[in-house]
């Protein structure tokens, strides 16, 4: 169960850098 919630964190992650650089191209 734990690494199921490791797993889920690092996609939260790439989901944030993924709309950090949604913005960049939004300019």
């Amino acid at each position: 169960e734990e690494e199921e919630e490791e797993e889920e964190e690092e996609e939260d992650e790439e989901e944030e850098e993924s709309n950090e650089l949604d913005e960049l191209f939004e300019d």
